[in-house]
């Protein structure tokens, strides 16, 4: 990972997790594991709703 990428170049979950790796505090509120679970579960329902991108 070279650094912070706009939102529109993550291709998966996994570049999200890149991005909250480097700056945990403007993703997670509080280093909370919870507040990150609840992310990672609105992605989940957004990718099902959504589907992937192509």
């Amino acid at each position: 990972m070279t650094g912070a990428k706009p939102i529109g170049e993550w291709r998966d979950v996994y570049d999200f997790l890149d991005q909250v790796r480097l700056r945990p505090g403007m993703f997670v509120r509080g280093g909370s594991l919870l507040e990150l679970q609840a992310m990672l579960y609105g992605y989940r329902v957004a990718s099902e709703v959504h589907g992937p991108r192509l």
